[in-house]
């Protein structure tokens, strides 16, 4: 199973003022020996599959709380964003 990491932050922090305003700071999951496994499995996937994830992820990222059929919450604090494209449903956990 492969994480992304989400970091809440408020909009308008003023701790890091290189980057824009958002709700959720958003990074790939990354190991001690530098891989990013997320990354990677998306690069793997088909165009349209990569865009509709990629879409889903920045709108978790920009309109925090979302809820679903887009976001499951799991348990402990793990959530999952779901993407459908066609007949396969991708999940990325945050």
């Amino acid at each position: 199973m492969h994480l992304n990491k989400y970091t809440p932050r408020e909009v308008g922090d003023e701790d890091d003022a290189e980057h824009e305003p958002s709700r959720l700071d958003c990074a790939f999951f990354r190991t001690d020996t530098g891989n990013e496994p997320v990354r990677e499995w998306l690069r793997s996937l088909p165009v349209e599959a990569k865009k509709e994830i990629g879409s889903d992820i920045e709108r978790v990222q920009w309109q925090w709380p979302v809820s679903k059929p887009l976001v499951d919450g799991l348990r402990g604090g793990l959530y999952e964003v779901r993407t459908k494209v066609g007949r396969i449903q991708y999940r990325v956990l945050f």
